[in-house]
Parts: structure tokens; sequence; C-alpha cells
């Protein structure tokens, strides 16, 4: 990541919170991004998601399932620690 965009270094802190909750969801988003790069549909300058995209919506998969993978960590009380 570049230290120079706030945005990226943001990005990077919620994909690393949600990695902190459950240890399959980095394996997960490896194998989703995999994917993606083997059938080029992971650049966004091209029309398709990015990388990044494609996680946010694995983020959102886990959270709709019966019950939950992953808590809204917006939805959180302060202080939660897991």
């Amino acid at each position: 990541i570049s230290q120079s965009s706030p945005v990226a270094v943001r990005n990077t802190e919620l994909l690393a919170a949600y990695a902190s909750v459950d240890p399959r969801i980095p394996q997960l988003a490896y194998v989703i991004k995999h994917w993606a790069k083997r059938r080029r549909i992971n650049n966004a300058s091209e029309g398709t998601l990015s990388s990044y995209g494609y996680l946010l919506c694995l983020i959102h998969f886990l959270q709709m399932r019966s019950p939950p993978v992953l808590p809204n960590l917006q939805k959180l009380p302060p202080g939660w620690d897991g």
C-alpha cells in the first residue's frame, strides 16, 4: 500500500480488521483474488471490479449469512475485542 494515500491505508485497515475476526478470511480472500486475477476480471480501469471490490463483496456475503460469519464492525460496541 501507499502511505501517501489515506484511502488506501484506511482500506487496508478495514480488511485487516475483518481478517482479525476470523482466521479463514485471509485464506478465502486469497482464493477470490486469485480467481479474479486468473480470469482477468480484477481491473477497475478495464471496467471490472478491483480486487478490493471483490473483497468487499465477500465481506458483505459473509455478513448476510444466517447466522453471520462476520459481524458488521460499525455496529459493534466500542471496545469490542472479539
